[in-house]
């Protein structure tokens, strides 16, 4: 995981708890604002997966291995689609199309970040889009 996000193993210990803080921290509903952090691994029904990594995405991470089948490709695509757009009220309701997947698909890391509330900085309009896939 450490690898895959990029991060230096020395400072590995000291980030997961740092992310592991600002994620309850962002998640706590404190006012008027509402943050849901959608993590997870969709993995082929017969990857072997370890259960420390298990145990560490969900210690860490506050994710988990979602089991799906990619040779049905529009039922996975669904179902990750699914995960997110309940994950963000709605408001990303396609994050990945079933031509996304081949034969050697085996694992996706999906994570996306729900948002609701005032921003300390205005983003001015102008510097803005809405992006769709």
């Amino acid at each position: 995981m450490a690898n895959l996000l990029n991060l230096k193993t020395e400072h590995n210990e000291e980030y997961l708890y740092n992310y592991l803080r600002a994620i309850q921290n962002l998640e706590s509903k404190s006012g008027n604002v509402q943050v849901n952090i959608a993590n997870s691994l969709f993995a082929a029904d017969d990857l072997q997966i370890k259960s420390d990594f298990t145990a560490a995405l969900d210690t860490f991470y506050k994710s988990d291995v979602r089991r799906v089948t990619f040779k049905n490709k529009k039922e996975t695509a669904d179902t990750i689609n699914k995960f997110v757009s309940d994950k963000t009220k709605g408001l990303i309701e396609e994050i990945i199309s079933e031509d996304a997947f081949d034969a050697l698909s085996r694992l996706i890391m999906v994570n996306a970040i729900y948002f609701k509330g005032q921003w300390k900085k205005v983003f001015s309009p102008k510097k803005t889009s809405t992006v769709r896939p």
